[in-house]
């Protein structure tokens, strides 16, 4: 591992791979990521460490993740055909 890079693993209550990731604007230090089960996390992009909890409520594949400016906010996007939004400190989702 190089020099101030981190390693991003999924977490053991998630599964499959990660399809999609966000970066947040450097001072906010978060990277979400998306994938194959639906689910979406948040980690510190500094540590590592997941910040809130698994992101669920997509039924099918997550394939598509972006920061909103603030970076409070996340929106992603499933094969399912829906899109939501997200509380990205809290993993709560706002609407879908």
């Amino acid at each position: 591992q190089a020099a101030g890079s981190v390693s991003l693993t999924r977490p053991q209550d998630a599964y499959g791979e990660m399809l999609a990731v966000a970066f947040s604007k450097p001072e906010a230090g978060r990277v979400m990521g998306v994938g194959r089960d639906g689910v979406a996390v948040v980690w510190n992009s500094r540590t590592g460490d997941r910040l809130a909890r698994l992101f669920e409520g997509h039924h099918f594949v997550t394939d598509a993740v972006a920061f909103f400016p603030n970076d409070r906010l996340a929106a992603t996007v499933s094969f399912d055909g829906t899109a939501a939004l997200w509380k990205t400190d809290t993993g709560s989702m706002l609407q879908q």
